[in-house]
């Protein structure tokens, strides 16, 4: 019973089409939208934005000596990051892997959901385990992911986010240690997850909805600065792009 009703969650949140069903533009999988089908308030908003652009992109991502103590290290996991060949918009703005949280277009393995061998946040506390998924199957990434334990509230204060209340019951529990030291950052992703009954997270809007064509974003269709995208989770919140709430994940890779 808790399997079923965790699998009907997870195809619920994890498929392309579960984006496409939103009642808006339909921008998932679908590259960045025209601007003649984006709403009339989207296209005001837009001016506004332009000063976000910058401190989402620019720049290296830098080490805080206070960072530790605000993620929650969630494990390992493969996908492929090729970007779409029809997806031009991307590769404009200089993108050339999609490291995304979601499987909208960053893709797991197949067949990694029956081997039920995941832990609460659809990760492995092992490099190895995660490449298990593949069964020898190449075109895959391993990347590692971590949890903001923050949020910003609508009043611009932090609120603290719990891994326990936002991730689902009945799986092996996240690993204990924090982020592994030889993992490099690659950036921050802004990711929707509507309640603990969804066993994955659900929409990447940066590369699902292709609003990485409103927000600037690095090479690994990621934010750089933790701020901005704390910041855009805030007002994805407000705005829900796809049903949210929103949280930020920090995006690793093997240095």
């Amino acid at each position: 019973m808790i399997r079923s009703a965790m699998l009907d969650g997870l195809r619920s949140s994890a498929s392309a089409a579960r984006c496409n069903a939103a009642p808006r533009v339909k921008r998932c999988n679908t590259g960045f939208p025209p601007l003649h089908r984006q709403s009339p308030r989207r296209r005001k908003l837009k001016a506004s934005r332009a000063f976000e652009t910058a401190a989402c992109a620019c720049g290296r991502i830098e080490y805080n000596p206070d960072m530790p103590s605000r993620l929650r290290f969630l494990g390992y996991g493969v996908r492929r990051t090729e970007v779409p060949t029809d997806w031009g918009a991307f590769a404009q703005r200089g993108v050339d892997e999609l490291c995304s949280v979601a499987d909208c277009i960053a893709k797991r393995p197949d067949g990694w959901v029956q081997r039920w061998d995941f832990n609460r946040a659809s990760c492995y506390g092992t490099e190895a385990a995660a490449l298990a998924t593949t069964e020898g199957a190449s075109g895959y990434q391993l990347l590692a992911y971590a949890l903001v334990t923050q949020k910003l509230s609508e009043s611009d204060t932090e609120v603290e986010v719990d891994a326990d209340v936002i991730l689902p019951q009945g799986l092996p529990e996240l690993p204990t240690t924090p982020v592994p030291a030889e993992l490099a950052v690659l950036g921050y992703d802004v990711v929707s997850k509507q309640h603990a009954g969804m066993m994955d997270f659900e929409c990447s809007p940066l590369s699902c909805c292709g609003l990485a064509g409103e927000v600037g974003v690095n090479r690994y269709c990621l934010i750089n600065d933790l701020d901005a995208a704390l910041r855009l989770a805030r007002r994805w919140d407000q705005e829900q792009p796809e049903p949210g709430p929103y949280y930020v994940v920090q995006v690793l890779r093997r240095a």
